[in-house]
């Protein structure tokens, strides 16, 4: 399981906590959210366990407390027993709004590098929903 400095630090940093699972059969190779049973809530890192994960943090802003994590991810295939050439990006912004953390989904077909430009798209999309 991945789980390390790199990992949590940049979350660490803007005063949040963090909790790596492994995801369900099934399930989005890579998949973030926010469980707020906890105190204070808690991001939610789910990985599954066939894929070859590599965490990345586009950019981090604890002032802000907003961050862009994003997994490249290539999975297992067992026939050939390597893993396959083609990769899937999956990127979230996280961040805490009105008191309450959040992480929203970036969409894989768009390029985001920063976390203001992962705003602007997920303020375009809550609108056009």
């Amino acid at each position: 399981m991945l789980y390390n400095r790199f990992l949590v630090m940049p979350f660490r940093a803007m005063g949040a906590a963090i909790r790596v699972e492994t995801a369900r059969e099934g399930a989005s190779p890579f998949h973030v959210e926010v469980d707020e049973g906890e105190e204070g809530g808690v991001f939610v890192l789910r990985f599954h366990r066939d894929v070859c994960r590599e965490a990345m943090f586009l950019e981090s802003r604890p002032r802000g407390r907003r961050l862009v994590v994003g997994v490249r991810a290539c999975v297992w295939d067992a026939a050939s027993g390597a893993w396959s050439r083609t990769t899937a990006h999956y990127r979230y912004l996280c961040g805490r709004d009105d008191g309450r953390w959040y992480a929203r989904a970036i969409p894989p077909d768009c390029r985001v590098e920063s976390v203001g430009q992962a705003a602007r798209l997920v303020r375009r999309r809550a609108r056009s929903a």
